[in-house]
């Protein structure tokens, strides 16, 4: 199921430049090579030119890279590896540090969940949070495939307590338990580009900045951690009907 060892020569690091632009607001994925058995993608904002790459040179069970600019070339600004001794926790490497997005998965739904520090000076504090399937209003609103995920703040709360996961979320940007919601991905609409992966972004305070530059890069990635979870499980299922 994939280590925990990464294979990233040099550690994860960010320039000025990306540390005082931030990351913008909505990220669009894109496969550089729809039918390369090598993952490598593209993350622009939308009709933009492509401001990082992804790559995992060695398949959907190798670390993932994103590269602090448009090729592969560029250095690390980020990565993910397996964690955990089933592997289905992840390990997302961010510059000076790492977290852990945990996995849990039950009969009525699949929870993806970090906490981390957030805040500045005196306001510093650890908060969880958790990503939830969402066929809600803030997916719909990217105007990409109706379904999703929405990454909800839980403060000091407990991961995987909350309500349904369908549904309407409330019109000003919280779910049915009262939760604020940071980010959503919405699936790529696939008749419009085999390319087209999906689109990310940020919401409510996690679009405002006051969680952090670390906190984006972290959030970002931990969607892609779900996005390689995806993956991994549909290559396990296709080689399972193969045999």
């Amino acid at each position: 199921m994939g280590s925990s060892t990464s294979k990233i020569t040099t550690p994860p690091q960010m320039s000025a430049a990306t540390a005082s632009r931030g990351l913008p607001q909505s990220l669009r994925f894109s496969y550089k090579k729809a039918l390369s058995l090598k993952m490598v993608c593209h993350l622009s904002e939308p009709n933009s030119e492509p401001m990082f790459a992804l790559s995992s040179p060695d398949g959907w069970y190798s670390e993932v890279i994103m590269h602090e600019g448009p090729t592969t070339d560029a250095p690390p600004l980020a990565a993910i590896t397996s964690e955990g001794k089933r592997g289905e926790d992840f390990a997302i490497l961010v510059p000076g540090g790492k977290e852990i997005l945990r996995y849990k998965f039950s009969l009525k739904k699949e929870v993806f969940w970090f906490g981390m520090q957030v805040g500045e000076g005196h306001n510093k504090r650890i908060e969880r949070f958790e990503w939830r399937h969402s066929r809600g209003s803030e997916v719909k609103s990217v105007g990409q495939a109706g379904n999703g995920w929405k990454l909800v703040r839980l403060g000091g709360g407990m991961a995987g307590e909350g309500n349904e996961e369908d549904g309407p979320d409330r019109d000003d940007g919280y779910t049915k338990d009262g939760k604020e919601i940071v980010a959503v991905w919405a699936e790529g609409k696939a008749f419009k580009s085999i390319s087209n992966i999906g689109e990310f972004q940020f919401r409510g305070s996690g679009a405002t900045g006051e969680l952090g530059m670390l906190w984006s890069l972290t959030a970002l990635m931990s969607y892609i951690c779900i996005y390689v979870h995806t993956m991994r499980q549909a290559a396990t299922a296709s080689t399972a009907a193969a045999s």
